[in-house]
């Protein structure tokens, strides 16, 4: 009975490993690249509003590690968004 109860804890275990596995791949799987240009910095609020290379116009919020004062309207950039709230992760000045 003992063995059972510990071959059955191992398994549930186990099972649970791959679970956290999944949502890792599920957050990897959601980072998204958008290239396009500014359309306008809501310093007050941390949104960007872009219209992205296929024309069409995304107000997206940044993340923290993201300075919004670098950046100007019209310019082309590079954005990386992910996580659950498709925050900008990244953001690059395209030359």
């Amino acid at each position: 009975m003992l063995k059972r109860s510990i071959v059955l804890i191992g398994a549930v275990l186990f099972l649970i490993s791959f679970a956290g596995a999944s949502v890792a791949s599920e957050d990897i799987a959601a980072t998204k690249t958008i290239k396009g240009s500014i359309l306008a910095i809501h310093a007050d609020t941390g949104t960007v509003d872009v219209k992205d290379d296929s024309g069409e116009t995304l107000s997206l919020k940044a993340g923290s590690e993201v300075n919004l004062d670098t950046f100007s309207e019209g310019e082309h950039v590079t954005i990386q968004c992910g996580g659950e709230e498709g925050m900008i992760t990244n953001m690059n000045k395209e030359k």
